[in-house]
């Protein structure tokens, strides 16, 4: 299948995770065994979206530095939606306050990519698909994810731009 022209977004909040992270704290809690499963029924929603839409492989992971969400990555990649190699630690997906913020990282995206993924937690995940697609609902279950379909070419029209289409899953 030919693949999309345009841009693709996709958000994705990290599976279950431990309660409690031990001495490390937040940062340090782990998906459990129930968010592994979570983060794989994610997958093969992403993945069957992706095929049937033409829409390319990622070219940039961005993750929370959280231990949970660099696990979700790992089993997204597990499930052979991309390679490691492309995912870069982001600590704004930790830190940020807004959704301004994510967009305005998204919007400084190198305009030669075409498909960034997003991966970090709520309530700033679920705020920034609302803030991408206002008149979808999106509040994000653990694991819960989108992709975004935007006609432009370049990544700063996405922070003004309704999407073209958008792709909802939440696992439970």
């Amino acid at each position: 299948m030919k693949h999309a022209t345009g841009k693709f977004l996709t958000l994705i909040r990290h599976g279950a995770a431990a309660y409690s992270g031990g001495v490390a704290g937040d940062r340090g809690r782990a998906l459990t065994e129930s968010g592994v499963q979570e983060v794989r029924k994610s997958a093969d929603f992403l993945r069957k979206v992706w095929q049937n839409q033409g829409i390319p492989v990622p070219d940039l992971i961005y993750a929370s530095p959280a231990r949970r969400t660099l696990e979700t990555g790992n089993v997204l990649s597990s499930c052979g939606l991309f390679t490691m190699d492309i995912l870069v630690e982001e600590a704004l997906l930790y830190s940020a306050f807004s959704a301004d913020e994510v967009i305005r990282l998204v919007c400084s995206t190198d305009d030669s990519l075409q498909h960034l993924v997003l991966i970090g937690h709520n309530p700033l995940i679920s705020s920034t698909a609302y803030a991408v697609n206002p008149g979808q609902s999106s509040f994000f279950c653990t694991a819960g994810c989108c992709t975004f379909v935007f006609k432009g070419l370049d990544w700063i029209s996405c922070g003004s731009e309704i999407p073209e289409k958008s792709f909802y899953f939440n696992v439970k």
